[in-house]
C-alpha cells in the first residue's frame, strides 16, 4: 500500500468509526435490571435486554444490587468507565426485582 492510499484509508475508517458511533446517539431507552459495580471505581452499569448501560450519571444514585426501572438517551462517546453505552437524563424508580449480590472471584496462588 503506497503512502497516499493510507493517508485517504485513515480518514475514511475514522468517518466510518464516528458515524456508527453517533448513530445510536439521541435515542430513548428504557431499562429495567439490577445495578452492578462497574470494574473502574464508582461505575454503576445494569444489563437489560442483553445491552449493558453505563448508568454512573443517574441522580439520585442508585444503590448496588438494587432492582430499578427507567428510561434514559444514549449519551454516545467514551467514559472513564469503559463499560456499556452511557446513558445521560436518567430517570428511574425502584422496582421488585430481587438482585442478589455477585460473590468475588477468588483465585488460589499455584
Amino acid at each position: 500500500m503506497t503512502y497516499r492510499m493510507r493517508m485517504l484509508s485513515l480518514p475514511t475508517a475514522l468517518a466510518f468509526i464516528s458515524s456508527s458511533t453517533l448513530a445510536a446517539t439521541g435515542d430513548q431507552v428504557h431499562f429495567s435490571g439490577c445495578v452492578r459495580a462497574g470494574v473502574e471505581h464508582g461505575c454503576l452499569v445494569l444489563t437489560s435486554g442483553g445491552r449493558t448501560f453505563n448508568i454512573t450519571s443517574a441522580r439520585p444514585r442508585p444503590m448496588i444490587n438494587t432492582g430499578i426501572s427507567g428510561d434514559g438517551v444514549e449519551a454516545g462517546g467514551v467514559s472513564f468507565c469503559m463499560q456499556g453505552t452511557i446513558l445521560r437524563d436518567i430517570h428511574w424508580q425502584r422496582n421488585r426485582l430481587y438482585c442478589p449480590p455477585i460473590r468475588p472471584v477468588h483465585r488460589r496462588n499455584r
